[in-house]
């Protein structure tokens, strides 16, 4: 407990010397515009090593085996389209959103409908960090903890210090924190692989044959997973949004591509403990990652709580101060630093409400990223990559906008009924539109 409370004050130390720095609003929004490659790179890192790379990927592994690895892959393949393909056309635009790139791409009301559809979606992924906070938490001897103390605990801390500095805090603790990360999730794969702790194994327990796609994850899946999970990598308002502070596109591409290398060897270190805990611990009812550090050694416990914690606040702040920016400055037009403030609040808390209802991690991430990649994501690239040559028809285009997060938000709110790809089908229904809305006439 203890140490909890030193780690939070050292957070606090960095966030309050930030608000009494008074932030611009440039700083709130893209931290200055104006960091090097490892402030991106570290960012980027901690943004994405969330509940859903962690948790979400190791309870998966207990399940579908080594195939759980394709959430992350999935994620990498992403990062390289987008480091390849889109990182240098966007930043010739300088935006602060998406939503503000939709409407330099398309128009106003362009930004109105991508920044509603981002902003409803993305309360689901914070809420997402928030639903595990206790099992986090937890670890630091705090047994009793209940789910709803956990995500008031978790929220609270999310919501106090990415208020007080915006981009600007979240990307200096993103520093600590990834360091936190890499140094847990190391410490403890080579703890598994060489005993020590409380491990005790089963006689003849062997880890599962490594293998790619099996009978509990086919072909089907592995489409949705690359489809949803890598179009949200490829151009999600939070991996993106990386690239809005770094100080050139050189910079950009630059950190995006090491992301994705490193997002590879985390596929491979976290699926590995998932299927190690549930091949030596077939019994457990705990999440693996949670499992694995009630386990381990004393002082690489504390630095694997450490670690957890991180990988909650880190992905929490980024993933709720990009919700604000486009909640507050995209749909209602304040750009203010105070008015930020209030819409980081407001979000906050309707996300600890949302994390109060009993979803699971990717279940959660899998409602938000099947509205998001057709209805948002397939559009936009298209007028990103037609902007430099043609003029695009804004009707037709958030035809394609609507229809693509229509056919995704079906299949979330009724998978009984609407097929599990249906959101593939509507991410190719919203390409040929996008495709229509192509203007012949060329741009002057």
């Amino acid at each position: 407990m203890a140490l909890l409370l030193i780690y939070i004050a050292i957070l606090g130390f960095i966030c309050i010397r930030d608000l009494t720095r008074k932030p611009a609003a440039l700083d709130f929004v893209v931290a200055g515009r104006n960091q090097g490659v490892w402030g991106v790179y570290a960012s980027l890192m901690a943004t994405m090593l969330g509940a859903s790379a962690t948790l979400g990927v190791a309870e998966s592994a207990t399940k579908i085996g080594w195939s759980a690895m394709w959430w992350l892959v999935a994620g990498a393949i992403g990062l390289l389209l987008q480091a390849g393909i889109l990182t240098s056309s966007i930043a010739v635009f300088k935006p602060c959103s998406l939503p503000e790139l939709a409407e330099k791409l398309v128009s106003q009301q362009a930004k109105r409908v991508v920044a509603i559809i981002i902003g409803v979606a993305w309360i689901g992924i914070v809420a997402a960090q928030f639903y595990i906070g206790y099992e986090f938490i937890k670890l630091f001897s705090i047994s009793a903890l209940s789910r709803e103390w956990g995500v008031v605990i978790a929220g609270a801390i999310t919501i106090c210090y990415t208020m007080c500095g915006g981009q600007l805090s979240v990307v200096r603790t993103d520093k600590l924190q990834v360091l936190l990360i890499f140094a847990a999730f190391i410490a403890a794969a080579i703890a598994l692989t060489i005993g020590g702790g409380q491990m005790s194994f089963e006689a003849n327990a062997t880890l599962p044959q490594f293998e790619l796609l099996n009978a509990r994850f086919g072909l089907q899946e592995l489409v949705l997973v690359l489809f949803a999970a890598g179009g949200a990598f490829f151009l999600g308002p939070d991996v993106v949004s990386r690239s809005f502070i770094a100080r050139t596109p050189r910079i950009a591409k630059l950190a995006t591509l090491l992301a994705a290398i490193s997002l590879l060897f985390f596929g491979v270190v976290i699926t590995y403990m998932g299927v190690w805990d549930s091949t030596n611990y077939p019994s457990s009812t705990d999440n693996p990652i949670i499992h694995i550090g009630v386990l381990l050694p004393f002082p690489i416990k504390l630095l694997f709580s450490l670690g957890l914690i991180s990988v909650l606040l880190s992905s929490a702040n980024t993933c709720l101060i990009n919700c604000a920016i486009i909640v507050g400055r995209d749909i209602f037009g304040c750009g203010s630093v105070r008015s930020l403030r209030t819409a980081v609040l407001v979000l906050g808390l309707l996300a600890m409400l949302l994390a109060f209802l009993d979803y699971g991690i990717i279940e959660l991430l899998l409602l938000s990223y099947s509205i998001y990649t057709p209805g948002v994501a397939i559009p936009l690239v298209v007028a990103l990559l037609a902007c430099r040559k043609f003029k695009i028809n804004q009707r037709v285009w958030l035809a394609a906008v609507i229809i693509g997060g229509a056919c995704g938000l079906a299949s979330a709110i009724a998978p009984t009924v609407f097929p599990k790809l249906f959101p593939v089908v509507g991410g190719v229904i919203a390409f040929a539109i996008s495709i229509v809305s192509i203007k012949h006439n060329s741009v002057d």
